[in-house]
């Protein structure tokens, strides 16, 4: 008898992955040895997409029934991951049971965490409602917080570690070292940070005595082999076949995991398949085409707001430099271009434009400021974030010659819904300001034209083509 599954848990864009959980070998090993080593901390740290979260949550899980989490945003301060924490232990602490593993809660520990618990609310009370403060009392320190994650045999895990601010980040290495020096009573005893990439390099530059302590596990995206086996998997579970298109998901994700889940259940949400069928049914490529479509549509307003976030002068300069840098990317495959190559593409139309400015806008362009919109990649190359980027800015930003000469083609189903998107947002604003800008560009001849009445950009028309 076949089991049944719903789609929705076997293709999860937008959460851990369980039933659908890909094993990655290597990763995994280092991860779990990280996580058995007594004292040893663990910086997890990769691009956006490439997984980290599903599979720490799945080690854990097995190694750690108990832990919590605290998510980081850019206003995030030392006080309040202290606080996060104190919150998030009371289920653990303050239950009935208080025991784990057979070992109860210690009576001084229990009582302790009750008075700083209590200490703590009562300041909150006490702020102004306007801000909802929560002040510390002095006895609510880095060692407590171990003390009491170490007697209910937790780990805690710090998301999004790179959005906390540089000031505050060299006080969560306070935190590191603490759990390093209690490892000696409470083996178990972890903190796990969870950033992007570079989150690793910041902790070991603001203290350079944890290198041997802290464990970096770098999480690359995934390959193409991974991709399919997500694939594979949800074919398996739910008694289905993408044959017909299988090829498409590992180009059209580029190792984005959540992609290529999005894709999947947009295909059986498409089609009726909510559940696990019998007999097997097999998709088209019709079926896929009108999943990427979906997908497309539906990340229309997050590519608009990205790419405004992205071309957005905070300050005239001489250069319109993330402009000039996007261009340049979109001229390129879409595995992207090394950065000399970026450079060299840029000096074509701009002969005296200074190295200095590329390096720090290109950092800005892979940053939250910029939406994230492009990647640094391990064969030292820059690339847009998805070929849905790739293919946006090829018809923003590019007239019909460079677009023609361009390496990088659009994919004809990408282009043709953004087109439709492109005629919208012709009507909207801020988009009609920025396609004053645009007023010259054609775009790819070989798609229909979409012709618009330009009313206050000018004489004559804009052409979506």
């Amino acid at each position: 008898m076949i089991e049944i599954h719903q789609a929705t848990q076997i293709f999860t864009p937008t959460s851990p992955a369980r039933l659908n959980f890909v094993e990655r070998e290597g990763l995994n090993e280092r991860l779990v040895d990280a996580l058995v080593t007594p004292g040893r901390q663990i910086v997890v740290y990769g691009e956006s997409g490439s997984g980290k979260t599903t599979l720490l949550q799945n080690k854990l899980e097995q190694l750690y029934p108990k832990h919590i989490k605290t998510a980081c945003v850019s206003t995030t301060s030392f006080d309040q991951l202290l606080v996060s924490a104190l919150d998030k232990m009371s289920p653990f602490i303050l239950s009935q049971q208080q025991v784990t593993k057979g070992k109860q809660v210690s009576v001084t520990a229990g009582h302790d965490f009750k008075m700083l618990k209590a200490q703590v609310e009562l300041n909150s009370t006490n702020q102004s409602s306007a801000t909802f403060a929560r002040v510390l009392p002095p006895q609510l320190t880095p060692e407590r917080i171990a003390m009491f994650l170490g007697e209910i045999e937790a780990c805690w895990v710090i998301e999004d570690f790179h959005k906390v601010p540089a000031s505050e980040k060299t006080k969560v290495n306070q935190i590191l070292k603490v759990f390093c020096d209690m490892a000696t009573e409470y083996p178990n005893l972890r903190i796990v940070l969870i950033g992007a990439t570079e989150t690793a390099r910041e902790v070991i530059e603001f203290e350079p005595e944890m290198r041997g302590r802290i464990a970096e596990i770098e999480i690359p995206l995934m390959t193409d082999d991974e991709i399919l086996q997500i694939i594979s998997n949800g074919q398996r579970l739910l008694n289905v076949s993408f044959e017909a298109f299988l090829d498409n998901f590992p180009k059209y994700s580029l190792g984005v995991a959540s992609v290529a889940h999005q894709l999947a259940l947009n295909v059986c949400l498409g089609t009726g398949t909510t559940q696990t069928v019998s007999p097997r049914q097999r998709f088209t490529d019709s079926d896929f085409k009108k999943a990427l479509e979906r997908y497309v549509e539906e990340s229309s307003d997050s590519l608009k707001a990205t790419f405004e976030k992205a071309l957005k002068r905070h300050r005239v300069r001489k250069y319109d430099n993330s402009r000039m840098i996007l261009r340049a990317l979109a001229t390129a495959p879409l595995d992207g271009l090394r950065r000399n190559e970026i450079f060299a593409e840029i000096k074509k139309s701009h002969p005296e434009y200074p190295p200095s400015n590329l390096t720090t806008y290109l950092q800005q362009l892979q940053s939250e400021l910029a939406g994230h919109l492009i990647r640094a990649t391990g064969e030292d190359k820059y690339r847009f974030a998805s070929p849905l980027h790739h293919t946006f800015a090829q018809l923003s930003l590019l007239d019909a010659a460079t677009l023609t000469k361009s390496t990088g083609r659009p994919d004809d189903l990408i282009r043709s819904t953004l087109l439709q998107i492109f005629a919208e947002m012709a009507t909207e604003e801020p988009w009609r300001r920025r396609f004053k800008s645009w007023n010259n560009t054609v775009f790819d001849r070989n798609v229909k034209q979409l012709r618009l009445p330009l009313d206050d950009f000018g004489e004559g028309q804009l052409d979506l083509a």
